[in-house]
């Protein structure tokens, strides 16, 4: 199966706004999205890429969607393997 993972600019920026859009804590938003909430701290401190299931989930609660949507980068599933 092929997943397009999101390499987003700055993602803590992003989070960030989406959690001041929301007014949610990042457990409260990841409870809500039913992502467990290590995957989307390392999602927020840039460590993971997001998947692009999730990111289209994200970007619905951005304020910002085109800035995002100018500063991101799609990658393949096999990106960063040896």
């Amino acid at each position: 199966m092929f997943i397009m993972k999101i390499k987003v600019k700055n993602p803590k920026k992003f989070f960030d706004e989406i959690l001041t859009n929301e007014k949610v804590s990042l457990r409260r938003f990841s409870r809500l999205l039913k992502i467990n909430y290590s995957n989307m701290k390392r999602y927020r401190r840039g460590e993971s890429t997001i998947p692009k299931n999730l990111f289209n989930k994200l970007i619905k609660h951005s304020l910002n969607k085109k800035y995002w949507l100018k500063n991101l980068e799609i990658l393949d599933d096999n990106w960063g393997r040896s």
